[in-house]
C-alpha cells in the first residue's frame, strides 16, 4: 500500500542524493538492507539517506511502488537521465514467487525452486503446465533485472 513522499535533493559538493523519506518503512528498510553499504549512508542530522547517483535509477523505482509522490530538487542533468533509465517495477513477478520487491536475487532463486517444484507438469499431485510457465518466466524476469 502506497503511503507517503519521498524527496531527491542533489547534493553538489560530494556528487550526492540526499533521499528524505516521509512515512514509508518499506522504503526506509530497502535503502538500509538491499543496497550496497558503499552506495548509501544514513545522515543522523539530516534525518535521510545519502545514496550515490549510481543506485538513484533503483531507489527511484521502489519509491514509485511504495509511496504516493516523488519529488527532484537540484537534480542536475546527467542525475536526471539515470533517475529515467528506471525500469518499471514489475510486482507481478514478485507476486508470482510469493516475495516481496526487496527480496534479493538468492531468496528469488530459492522461492523459484521451491514452486518449480510444486507446480512441475510432472507432479501428479500438483503440477500445472500455466502455472509452472508463470513462475518460470517471473524468475527469468527477476533474475535478468539488474
Amino acid at each position: 500500500m502506497k503511503s507517503g513522499s519521498t524527496s531527491f535533493e542533489y547534493y553538489e559538493p560530494n556528487n550526492t542524493i540526499r533521499v528524505f523519506i516521509n512515512n514509508s518503512q518499506d522504503l526506509h528498510d530497502y535503502v538500509s538492507y538491499y543496497l550496497p553499504q558503499e552506495m548509501r549512508t544514513w545522515s543522523s542530522d539530516m534525518s535521510c539517506w545519502v545514496i550515490l547517483p549510481d543506485v538513484v535509477d533503483k531507489v527511484v523505482s521502489i519509491a514509485e511502488h511504495y509511496t504516493d509522490s516523488i519529488t527532484f530538487i537540484n537534480m542536475p542533468e546527467h542525475v536526471r537521465q539515470i533517475a529515467n533509465t528506471r525500469k518499471p517495477f514489475d510486482t507481478k513477478s514478485y507476486s508470482n514467487l510469493f516475495l516481496t520487491p526487496t527480496a534479493p536475487k538468492e531468496v528469488i532463486s530459492a522461492a523459484y525452486k521451491a514452486l518449480a517444484k510444486i507446480y512441475h507438469p510432472d507432479n501428479q499431485e500438483t503440477g500445472s503446465q500455466e502455472k509452472f510457465m508463470d513462475i518460470k518466466s517471473s524468475y527469468d524476469k527477476l533474475m535478468s533485472d539488474d
